[in-house]
């Protein structure tokens, strides 16, 4: 005979009630079944779990020692099954977000808040990384979703557009262009440009050498392994002109102005998307996905549509 949990559930129950009759009543069975587990199961073992008699039953020294495991293993079951239900309606386990900048935390805090709130059991982890890094991630499932610039056009994956930023330039105080209302793309091609090799400083490099391609123009680029606002420091200090989002800094700082990066036809957009594998299989993500969509409207408020 294999022991299994329901001669652990008997042995448990006829304790806390000291009488099989009873004990069968809390768990819908008759009586003569709940005799025979704990009798199988004594057998089994060799050992008398209960003395019984008219006045019901107690545990012997045996069934003391087997009952304290016995009550340890079914809590141990219980909570793996409430686990294991957590886990299939995505209400516990792990959600990871891959993010381009990270600024971009502060456009998704009204989805992330009632996240928390609906999925307290879910542990979010952050990763930020350029985009050519978190589409590989993604794919490998090393992420459930990516927040990019642009869209994914990669056959199973599906995207959400999310906000737009403007691009701007930061120029030194005492340059010709901080006097100008905006520059344009033409503007660009004879000063230093400062680039950062992280966050969006890749895409804003070939963006940069794409819209001066086409006036046959290339800029001379500088390359830096620090931040987006690192670089505006650079550009107080006159050591060059940077390009960068309009989220990406918080406070105005001296020494540096801003312009309106333009081409033909206006400011200059860049847009934000959030991608995920059609055929996902982490269940937390489901509810992620529906308050993003309910919050959209809030994430992208005040920003231009996108198209």
């Amino acid at each position: 005979m294999d022991v299994g949990l329901r001669h652990l559930k008997f042995v448990v129950a006829a304790s806390r009630y000291g009488s099989l009759r009873r004990a069968a009543e809390a768990l819908h069975l008759r009586q003569s079944t709940m005799s025979r587990g704990i009798r199988e199961l004594e057998e089994h073992l060799g050992v008398v779990l209960f003395v019984r008699s008219s006045g019901g039953v107690r545990p012997t020294l045996a069934g003391t020692e087997l009952l304290e495991t016995a009550e340890r293993l079914l809590g141990d079951f219980d909570a793996l099954v409430s686990r294991a239900g957590a886990l299939g309606r995505g209400a516990a386990g792990r959600l990871d977000l891959g993010l381009p900048t990270s600024h971009a935390v502060t456009r998704l805090r009204p989805v992330l808040l009632d996240y928390a709130r609906e999925c307290p059991g879910v542990d979010i982890r952050l990763a930020v990384r350029p985009k050519p890094g978190l589409l590989m991630d993604l794919k490998a499932d090393a992420l459930d979703l990516a927040v990019i610039t642009g869209r994914a056009n990669s056959e199973g994956i599906e995207s959400v557009s999310l906000w737009s930023e403007r691009i701007l330039l930061a120029v030194p105080e005492s340059h010709a262009l901080a006097a100008r209302c905006y520059a344009n793309w033409t503007d660009l091609g004879d000063d230093v440009v400062l680039i950062s090799r992280r966050g969006l400083g890749p895409e804003l490099k070939e963006l940069l050498a794409t819209k001066l391609g086409t006036i046959g123009k290339q800029a001379t680029i500088k390359e830096h392994a620090i931040g987006a606002e690192a670089l505006l420091s650079l550009v107080a200090v006159g050591l060059g002109i940077t390009l960068h989002c309009e989220g990406t800094t918080r406070m105005p700082d001296p020494g540096f102005i801003t312009l309106e990066v333009h081409d033909g036809t206006g400011p200059t957009w860049i847009i934000y998307s959030a991608c995920w594998k059609k055929d996902y299989t982490n269940p937390a993500l489901a509810t992620f996905l529906a308050l993003l969509r309910t919050h959209r409207s809030m994430v992208s408020r005040g920003l231009v549509p996108d198209t």
